[in-house]
């Protein structure tokens, strides 16, 4: 069996089952090749091939964005790995639909958790996906607060002002009235 095409040939020799095997370098893309199949008493085949060159990586797209922050220790993630023929989550194997749908249960525990996921194609193209998602299950922490009697023209008011942060970094002085 032998390919030509723009500035190239390669030749292999089939096995028992006729299966052969050629790496071309891709000097062009989409490039044209043809190939031509030889039997022992002469008898020749040419078939027209053309190849693309694939360098797009597939696309990860979930169903609902994940959250930065959640209350909830089991949660559940969904979407397609378009283009994928394998999907990886840290380093294991998730089951792909064959649509490119899957579902993903992570466990969280307390505090920063990494989620990735890695995607492959057919080609080998390999696309990276990965967010850090909280679990904060505590309770916001008080950290002061002031009431102040206001002298109103409808008489004496109150306002109480609590400041008030949680393990996400968020902090909020709230007045009330």
């Amino acid at each position: 069996v032998s390919a030509t095409g723009p500035d190239l040939a390669a030749s292999a020799t089939a096995d028992e089952q006729g299966r052969f095997a050629l790496t071309l370098p891709a000097r062009v893309d989409p490039m044209t090749l043809e190939l031509t199949a030889s039997g022992q008493l002469g008898q020749v085949a040419r078939l027209p091939v053309r190849v693309r060159l694939d360098e797009e990586p597939p696309r990860i797209i979930f169903d609902a964005q994940p959250p930065e922050s959640t209350t909830t220790p089991d949660l559940g993630l969904s979407g397609r790995a378009e283009g994928a023929v394998a999907l990886e989550h840290a380093g294991r194997p998730l089951a792909l639909a064959a649509d490119g749908r899957f579902v993903l249960q992570v466990a969280l525990v307390p505090g920063d958790n990494r989620v990735d996921l890695q995607a492959r194609d057919a080609a080998g193209n390999v696309a990276d996906w990965g967010c850090s998602i909280r679990l904060d299950r505590e309770p916001p922490v008080l950290d002061a607060d002031r009431v102040t009697e206001l002298a109103t023209e409808g008489g004496r008011q109150v306002q109480v002002e609590i400041q008030a942060h949680d393990q996400s970094g968020i902090t909020a002085v709230i007045p009330y009235q």
